[in-house]
C-alpha cells in the first residue's frame, strides 16, 4: 500500500519533506502545530505527519490535474475529500446505516421469533455483523494499520459465521452438542487466518480471495436451502 505513484512522485516527496521540515521537525513546531489543530483531528489521532500526508497528497493532485495528468491512487488509495478529519464520509455514514439495520432488524426478530434451540447462533451472528459494521465505520473514518485489520477480521468474523450458521441450519437436529462440533473447524481456520495476517503477512489478495471463495459457497448454499 505504500508504493502507489500518486507518494513514489518527485512532487509528493518534495513536499512531504518540506512540509515535515517546516512543521514536525523539533518540539516547538510541533507544539505549534497541536496548538493550532482542531479538537476533531486531535480526537481522530491526526498527528503532524498525518497532516503533513493529508496537505501533500491534494497538493499533488492539484499540480497533477494542472499538468492534464490523471490522478493516482496514495498508499493504495484514492484521495477523498476529508469532512471533520473523516477520511471517507460517505462510506462512514454507509457503514453506520448498514449497522442500524442488522441491529433494527435483530430487535424485530428478538421479540417476533419465538426462542428455540439455535437462537443463540442467530444472535451471534447479529452481534458480529453489528460490530463489522461499526469497526468498518471505523476505518473509514480514520485509516491506520490498527484500525484496518480490525476492519478486515471483523469483516471476515461475518463471512466466516454466516457460513457456520448455514451449516447448522442444514444440520439441525436436537443435538444441543451439534453448533459447538461444527464451530471447532471454523473458529480454528479464523484463529490461522487472523494469524496470518498478523503475523506472517499482511495479504491483501489472500483475504480478498478467502472471503470472496467462502462468500460465494455460503450464498449458493443457502440459495439452495431456501429452493
Amino acid at each position: 500500500a505504500d508504493c502507489s505513484y500518486g507518494d513514489r512522485s518527485p512532487i509528493y516527496k518534495k513536499c512531504l519533506q518540506w512540509c515535515s521540515a517546516n512543521n514536525c521537525s523539533n518540539s516547538t513546531r510541533l507544539a505549534e502545530f497541536e496548538a493550532k489543530r482542531p479538537w476533531y483531528l486531535s480526537f481522530l489521532q491526526w498527528e503532524c505527519w498525518d497532516e503533513c500526508e493529508h496537505f501533500c497528497m491534494w497538493h499533488a493532485v492539484k499540480l497533477f490535474q494542472s499538468s492534464g495528468q490523471s490522478v493516482p491512487q496514495f498508499h493504495g488509495k484514492w484521495p477523498f475529500y476529508r469532512f471533520w478529519g473523516l477520511q471517507e464520509p460517505a462510506s462512514v455514514l454507509f457503514s453506520i446505516l448498514n449497522g442500524c439495520v442488522h441491529y433494527f432488524t435483530w430487535q424485530k426478530f428478538r421479540k417476533s421469533v419465538p426462542k428455540g434451540p439455535y437462537n443463540t447462533v442467530w444472535n451471534i451472528q447479529a452481534v458480529l455483523s453489528i460490530n463489522a459494521w461499526f469497526w468498518s465505520a471505523v476505518f473509514h473514518a480514520r485509516d491506520t494499520p490498527f484500525t484496518e485489520k480490525l476492519d478486515y477480521f471483523c469483516a471476515f468474523s461475518m463471512v466466516l459465521y454466516s457460513f457456520y450458521s448455514l451449516c447448522v441450519r442444514i444440520c439441525s437436529n436436537t443435538n444441543l452438542w451439534m453448533p459447538i462440533a461444527l464451530a471447532v473447524p471454523f473458529l480454528s481456520f479464523f484463529c490461522y487466518h487472523i494469524h496470518y495476517l498478523t503475523y506472517v503477512r499482511f495479504d491483501y489478495g489472500y483475504n480478498l480471495k478467502a472471503n470472496i471463495a467462502i462468500g460465494l459457497i455460503n450464498s449458493c448454499g443457502w440459495i439452495m436451502w431456501c429452493f
